[in-house]
């Protein structure tokens, strides 16, 4: 079985460098001395590692940026629909709640998980992790945390539901005058600075970070 990057690297010098490519699963030697480097597999290009003088400001800032935009996404009108003579604008969270009063409650509940709450969850993870490495605190939490925020990735679809809302406003703008709201224009800051924040965020640097402060005394 091939290694994961998002696992914590053994505890051998030698085998700290070598990583699992997350597109093809070569391995591939990789080694973080410098303060900025950026390294590719050979084989396919993928972007492996790319730490950076400030590897844990960057992900934070748009992580809180993204939590901001996430309470104004929940705060106002996503979207105002008017036809016939007839206006009616939703909240997030009744467009969500729609699903579930027309007999689709698991879609509901996926729906809500998927676009909002992981997301959430992830960016005050990612908050919570970069506070910890700044301080360079090695608290027991800081492995589970790590392996948690990378896994969740995978089930986040903020950008899936931005796309599908989009597509879904220019199929729908010739039957009726649709005026986004500002809960949407900050849905789409939301899943614009989420993504950014979780590209940012290096797993290799977090690992390495996350060893050296276990292995301090």
């Amino acid at each position: 079985m091939q290694p994961a990057i998002d696992q914590p690297p053994p505890d051998s010098a030698a085998a700290q460098d070598i990583v699992g490519c997350l597109e093809c699963d070569l391995l591939v030697r990789v080694g973080l001395q410098r303060a900025s480097h950026a390294a590719y597999c050979p084989r396919c290009g993928y972007l492996l590692t790319d730490a950076t003088d400030d590897t844990f400001v960057q992900p934070f800032a748009l992580a809180l940026a993204a939590l901001i935009f996430a309470v104004l996404a929940v705060s106002f009108p996503f979207l105002a629909v008017s036809a016939a003579g007839l206006e009616n604008s939703m909240t997030l969270f009744a467009a969500i709640g729609s699903l579930a009063r027309f007999g689709a409650d698991g879609v509901a509940v996926a729906t809500l998980a998927f676009v909002l709450l992981i997301p959430v969850a992830m960016m005050l993870g990612v908050v919570a992790l970069c506070l910890l490495l700044r301080a360079e605190r090695a608290s027991p939490a800081l492995v589970p945390l790590a392996r948690l925020l990378f896994r969740l990735n995978a089930w986040s679809m903020a950008d899936v539901f931005a796309i599908g809302v989009i597509v879904s406003l220019v199929k729908l703008s010739s039957m009726a005058e649709i005026v986004p709201g500002t809960a949407f224009w900050a849905y789409i800051a939301f899943t614009v600075t989420f993504l950014l924040a979780m590209t940012r965020l290096d797993r290799l640097t977090v690992w390495h970070a996350v060893d050296r402060l276990r292995a301090a005394p």
